[in-house]
């Protein structure tokens, strides 16, 4: 839809993964922040040429005003792509990786395979509807985020409702071992505790047989906060570009 936000996650497809290189020394991270021709939950298609326009007025070369955040959260930029353009397989990049506590969390992150997908968020210029799918013809894009979890409910294969349960108990232990083993910051380490216990909920929600009658009562507890936190940043954020 025209105008509105959005968030298209990308974990990777067989023949292409998100994260293509992780560079601790060299303090860089490449890979692709998003796929072409490749039909996601949603029911959309992002078609070659889509990024053509935003990364000429808005790339590196342009206005430089595309971001590398974490987690979508304007409040925490980690730098801008020193490449970025399209290839025959989707939206390829090079980010530089500053020496500060959020940077060096971000590569010890995506270089413990903790984070391993990213996610762009863009507005739809133009689309098409061909066969019940959603053709993304041109995309302005506003930025890219390493995520633990994606934000859009339609993710490829990283949210927490798509992944099987032994991948989630894969998941909960490459975390464990991290927060155990890591000299990450304390807010990085909180936050995977926090991601840990989601996915412990939701893993036993998965294997217990008898669910619990939901609740009608309006979500006041941390997520529902935390989401509403990041959404009025995001806004905030979108106003200055």
């Amino acid at each position: 839809m025209k105008n509105i936000v959005s968030y298209k996650d990308f974990e990777g497809v067989e023949t292409l993964k998100a994260v293509k290189d992780v560079d601790p020394r060299g303090r860089t991270i490449t890979g692709y922040a998003a796929a072409f021709n490749n039909v996601d939950l949603g029911g959309d298609l992002i078609e070659p040429g889509a990024f053509k326009k935003t990364i000429k007025e808005r790339g590196p070369k342009g206005s430089n005003r595309i971001f590398f955040l974490n987690q979508h959260d304007p409040w925490q930029i980690v730098s801008k792509p020193t490449v970025l353009k399209e290839d025959s397989y989707g939206l390829y990049h090079e980010s530089p990786v500053p020496d500060t506590t959020l940077g060096n969390d971000i590569l010890k992150l995506f270089d413990a395979g903790i984070m391993d997908s990213f996610s762009i968020g863009y507005k739809v210029t133009t689309e098409n509807t061909i066969n019940k799918i959603n053709h993304l013809k041109e995309l302005f894009l506003y930025e890219y985020s390493g995520v633990t979890f994606p934000m859009n409910e339609n993710a490829v294969s990283t949210g927490v409702k798509s992944m099987s349960v032994d991948k989630m108990k894969m998941k909960i232990k490459q975390m464990e071992k991290f927060c155990y083993d890591t000299d990450a910051s304390d807010d990085t380490i909180e936050l995977l505790l926090l991601n840990i216990k989601q996915l412990q909920q939701q893993v036993f929600d998965l294997t217990t047989t008898t669910q619990p009658e939901a609740s009608t009562a309006p979500r006041t507890g941390v997520k529902a906060v935390q989401s509403a936190i990041l959404v009025e940043n995001i806004n905030q954020f979108l106003k200055t570009i």
